[in-house]
């Protein structure tokens, strides 16, 4: 289904090259929408204006909403085109500036540029400079990219984040618009935990430095996840932890059955010297569970 989409746009592309000087725009961005509605059944797809350049095809202010669903909207569209390589249907690149995406029931993703090159039916290489999630912020994306009727496999994926990195595969198979499974294998390394506390704005709960590595297996559709698995540790020499939660300080006391007061003293400057982060789903709900050592603290 994928290919004979991608296909269909190409070959979109390319009557607008040939029709654009003839036809007024009115019609072209009636064309577009239509292709767009094709991809997005039962959407409201609008695009507000497009323009012609030598070698480069832009539509402007586009917005594809389907209620309850999912609401996409794209600044800018620009295709930078070959005839020659149309003919082989390739498309040299495809741009797309100052993106948002809300898919229901997460909260909206956003990319000021995504860069799609050498697209072609069975293939392209992907580049995202960076994407911002809530308060997850990525650095540079990359990654080879197949097509496959439905499905679109990303291998090698390169992830920079926390500082560090992240490789590994992603696959995808869209069945609709509105359903969309994935199954994303991936390792980390020198990924920095005191970038983490800060990114999501817990630095008023704790304080922690120190470095992980370790791997992660993610299986779901659409927003719900069905399986989640990882292991992280944290690199030698480890790291200081100061917690500042009251509470968490006065569950560990209960639990423990030891005194608030040496329990806040040891946690005012733990020292680390190795660790172990799990992740795992239960009950539809997502755990961590941490796991120090230390000496001193």
């Amino acid at each position: 289904m994928f290919k004979k989409i991608l296909c269909a746009l190409i070959i979109f592309f390319a009557v607008i090259f040939i029709t654009g000087y003839f036809f007024t725009r009115p019609l072209i961005l009636s064309l577009g929408r239509m292709k767009l509605e094709r991809v997005f059944k039962g959407a409201s797809v609008s695009i507000k204006n497009c323009g012609f350049k030598p070698r480069l095809i832009s539509f402007y202010n586009i917005e594809i909403k389907k209620d309850k669903a999912y609401d996409i909207k794209i600044k800018e569209a620009g295709i930078t085109y070959d005839l020659k390589a149309l003919v082989n249907k390739n498309i040299a690149k495809v741009s797309f500036n100052d993106v948002s995406a809300g898919i229901n029931p997460l909260k909206t993703f956003s990319a000021d540029r995504i860069d799609v090159l050498n697209l072609n039916p069975d293939s392209a290489e992907l580049y995202i400079p960076r994407i911002n999630y809530d308060n997850l912020k990525t650095g540079e994306i990359k990654s080879s990219v197949k097509f496959r009727d439905s499905a679109i496999s990303m291998s090698p994926l390169s992830v920079n984040f926390l500082g560090g990195n992240i490789t590994g595969d992603l696959n995808i198979l869209i069945l609709s618009a509105e359903i969309v499974k994935y199954d994303f294998r991936l390792k980390a390394l020198d990924l920095n935990i005191r970038s983490f506390v800060e990114d999501f704005k817990l630095i008023d709960k704790f304080e922690m430095t120190g470095s992980l590595e370790g791997a992660m297996s993610l299986e779901g559709s659409g927003p719900a996840v069905n399986e989640l698995n990882g292991t992280f540790f944290t690199d030698k020499p480890g790291g200081i932890l100061i917690i500042k939660d009251t509470r968490f300080l006065e569950n560990i006391a209960k639990n423990s059955k030891q005194p608030l007061d040496i329990i806040v003293e040891s946690f005012k400057n733990y020292n680390y010297n190795s660790g172990i982060l799990k992740l795992y789903l239960s009950n539809g709900s997502i755990f961590m569970n941490i796991s120090l050592n230390g000496e001193t603290g």
